[in-house]
C-alpha cells in the first residue's frame, strides 16, 4: 500500500506543487522533511509534535502501489514532483 502527500493540503502551503508517494509511511516522512528543508528553508528536526500531526493527517493511504517508471538503470524510480 502507498502512501501519498501533497505540499499544498498544508494550511499557508497552497502554492506549493510539491507531492511524493512512497511506499511506506516511513520513506514518505524522508521526502517530507528533505522537501520542507529544501524548498521552504524550514529545519524538520525542530517542527512540533503538533505540525507533525497536522502533516501525517494530510498523509493519504492509497490502494494500489505507487506509480513507477522503468529505467534500464534500476529496477524502479519513484515518479514525485518536489520544488
Amino acid at each position: 500500500m502507498a502512501y501519498s502527500y501533497r505540499c499544498k493540503d498544508y494550511p499557508g502551503m497552497e502554492a506549493c506543487p510539491a507531492s511524493f508517494t512512497a511506499e511506506t509511511e516511513a520513506e514518505l516522512w524522508k521526502h517530507i522533511e528533505l522537501h520542507g528543508a529544501t524548498a521552504h528553508q524550514e529545519e524538520p528536526d525542530k517542527w512540533s509534535s503538533e505540525d507533525r500531526q497536522q502533516i501525517k493527517k494530510l498523509n493519504s493511504r492509497n490502494v494500489g502501489r505507487p506509480r513507477t517508471l522503468a529505467s534500464p538503470l534500476r529496477s524502479r524510480v519513484w515518479e514525485f514532483t518536489a520544488m
